[in-house]
């Protein structure tokens, strides 16, 4: 999602306005301080956000990696 000013995005998750103080950088991860969702930054002009992919796949493979009661499949 797009929004019209430099410096300002709209989260995909919540709809809510992330605010930068400093133009971002490409691939750049921000948090939505509304939702907390680990957002990257797809395009800079206009600022586009997106849900970042390596956030969501380090949380999938740990979870594929936490056994019963969260303790690790090795026992520890």
């Amino acid at each position: 999602m797009t929004a019209v000013s430099k410096n300002i995005a709209i989260c995909p998750d919540c709809g809510s306005e992330v605010r930068l103080k400093k133009p971002p950088y490409l691939g750049q991860l921000i948090t939505c301080h509304h939702c907390d969702s680990v957002l990257e930054v797809i395009n800079r002009s206009p600022l586009e956000l997106d849900w970042a992919e390596a956030a969501w796949d380090d949380d999938v493979s740990s979870n594929f990696d936490a056994g019963r009661n969260g303790r690790r499949r090795n026992g520890r």
